[in-house]
């Protein structure tokens, strides 16, 4: 999933902060030595336009092409 993350950065030039809890133990992969990224959950929420956010029931979806269910927006307050 590393060398993915990895391979999509590169290809597309998106930022990729990837986060795996595998065995007890945390393994993160960061496509961008910034010390600002990743963004907070409060500057994402806050940001425009809104995110979508996905699931591990919607963003299969994503693969079939089917239209439901679609990704949460996050409402801002």
């Amino acid at each position: 999933m590393i060398h993915k993350a990895h391979e999509l950065a590169a290809r597309h030039g998106a930022h990729m902060y990837v986060v795996i809890q595998f065995n007890g133990k945390f393994h993160t992969y960061n496509s961008v030595n910034d010390i600002q990224w990743p963004s907070t959950i409060g500057k994402i929420n806050q940001s425009f336009p809104l995110p979508e956010v996905y699931t591990s029931t919607n963003v299969q979806s994503l693969d079939k092409g089917v239209n439901s269910p679609q990704p949460k927006t996050v409402q801002k307050p």
